[in-house]
């Protein structure tokens, strides 16, 4: 109960640093904190974004923070964008790696302040780079879809970041 407290702790002061230092290119970087770093195939994660300029390409990024007790090497979800009036524009399906084949996180365990994440890792890998028809709020949503996994713990948080 105290590392989980802790890891919450970490998680918050390192969302509030690197959101204090976020890059000028940089839209959208928001996490979800999950109940119980649990990640339920039911459980659509919602992301709103406002694009200002449409003649730039964004990429979409997904970020995970997973810790080592995360059972597989990967992660599968579905993503879809959908435009202000709930008309989607664009779905589909990416693989995320976790783990590579030894087992070995991909995921960066950067210490703060001193303070290390023991086994808790953040890693975010680009899933789609996509050009907005016009300016405008657009809804970015995320599920798991590991197949027959209904649910897949060691997952503290899951977020998007869009950047141009």
């Amino acid at each position: 109960m105290m590392k989980n407290r802790v890891c919450l702790v970490a998680m918050f002061l390192s969302t509030l640093f690197f959101s204090c230092q976020q890059d000028k290119n940089r839209i959208l970087d928001e996490n979800i904190v999950l109940d119980n770093q649990v990640w339920r195939e039911d459980q659509m994660l919602e992301f709103e974004v406002s694009v200002d300029n449409d003649s730039l390409t964004y990429d979409l990024a997904l970020n995970i923070r997973n810790g080592l007790d995360y059972m597989y090497r990967n992660v599968f979800f579905l993503y879809s964008i959908e435009d202000e009036n709930g008309h989607l524009m664009f779905a589909g399906q990416k693989e995320f790696m976790l783990f590579d084949k030894l087992g070995k996180p991909l995921g960066s365990n950067d210490s703060f302040l001193g303070i290390s994440y023991g086994d808790l890792y953040y890693s975010s890998s680009s899933f789609k780079t996509y050009k907005f028809p016009k300016p405008g709020k657009y809804k970015i949503k995320v599920v798991q879809n590991m197949r027959n996994k209904p649910v897949l713990e060691g997952v503290m948080a899951v977020g998007v970041k869009v950047s141009y």
